[in-house]
């Protein structure tokens, strides 16, 4: 795969990602939420509830993706070699894809410290 077939599917990932992340919360995915944490939604928790979710999924959708772009940024600061989102052409750095991972992490505990208790 050429870099720039790479940059494509990575842009088409990061944009359904955040299509997602900013898309509506449906009625469904708050009630399950409702369910699992006990909560009972009327007509003034919904509003709490549904932004909360909608926070959640921005935050771990953002930082998701700022561990899918970190390879990419840090690589060339320290002198090695640019890997577009941990795939470069001359090794292989299936531990740097990891990196996706614990950026959604650290979205989802900055979209919990966010919220006011």
């Amino acid at each position: 795969m050429s870099p720039l077939e790479l940059l494509i599917v990575v842009g088409v990932l990061v944009g359904a990602a955040l299509v997602r992340a900013y898309g509506s919360v449906d009625e469904d995915e708050i009630e399950r939420w409702a369910m699992a944490h006990d909560v009972d939604v009327d007509d003034e928790t919904r509003p709490v509830v549904e932004r909360y979710l909608r926070r959640s999924r921005v935050c771990r959708a953002w930082g998701a993706i700022a561990g899918l772009l970190a390879p990419t940024v840090i690589r060339p600061l320290v002198g090695q070699p640019v890997h577009v989102a941990g795939i470069g052409a001359y090794e292989a750095t299936p531990g740097e894809v990891g990196l996706v991972f614990i950026g959604y992490l650290v979205g989802a505990l900055w979209a919990e410290l966010s919220v006011a208790r």
